[in-house]
């Protein structure tokens, strides 16, 4: 009895600490969060120090509890908030994408069915200047695990149309899905019309839109880019 008891007391104590280690945890990774959500609205990083400050406290949660996918994606993204401040020719900028890389795989191998971690991952390599393999597996992981997440789907969207003249026919299937998805939501509407026009896609895109709405959105986005003409 007296070794059970010992043995319980063991486990409690342990648990408790462990408790303790991940809310320090979360503590450091939130606040570094609340800064780069910050950061998403304003479109820009506060100040160098503020991303230094980010960076040590996602480093910090990330070894408190290293096996959360959601540290390692975060840091991913500071590494991408990074490269926009160096030129995209820059040995700063393609270190800041592999760094990026790193962390996005991180969050990848510890949470396998994460779609967005994916999507994030599949953006990176892109703007790299890779769409190999990897990247295609990627993409197609992205819409296989998370086909109704509207952030997902809205980077598969530009993605797909980015690239869509090097995808594989059964590839550029699973897109067109994704984007009729995004139709039917509604959900980034415009923006998707905006991608299309960028992307030369408008054909593909047109026969989606049934509803006035949808034809609305597409004649509405349409002037804006002739009045930019």
């Amino acid at each position: 009895m007296r070794t059970l008891a010992a043995l319980t007391a063991s486990l409690v104590f342990s648990l408790a600490v462990l408790a303790v280690v991940f809310g320090v945890a979360d503590l450091a990774g939130n606040s570094a969060r609340g800064w780069m959500t910050s950061w998403e609205t304003q479109r820009r990083v506060g100040d160098a120090g503020q991303w230094e400050k980010a960076h040590s406290r996602l480093a910090f949660a990330r070894r408190l509890n290293p096996l959360s996918a959601d540290y390692s994606a975060n840091l991913g993204h500071l590494m991408e908030w990074r490269s926009w401040h160096e030129p995209p020719d820059s040995p700063g900028f393609t270190q800041a994408r592999a760094n990026a890389e790193f962390f996005y795989l991180e969050a990848i191998r510890r949470r396998p069915s994460w779609g967005y971690a994916w999507a994030n991952f599949a953006e990176n390599r892109l703007l790299l200047g890779n769409s190999d393999g990897k990247f295609l597996r990627a993409l197609e992981m992205a819409m296989a695990l998370a086909p109704w997440e509207p952030l997902v789907q809205r980077k598969v969207a530009w993605m797909g149309m980015a690239t869509w003249g090097k995808l594989p026919d059964p590839t550029r299937e699973l897109v067109t899905e994704n984007i009729r998805r995004i139709v039917e939501l509604e959900d980034f509407s415009n923006e998707i019309v905006r991608f299309a026009i960028h992307y030369d896609w408008l054909e593909h895109l047109k026969p989606m839109l049934h509803s006035k709405r949808q034809r609305a959105g597409l004649e509405f986005v349409l002037k804006q880019v002739e009045a930019q003409w």
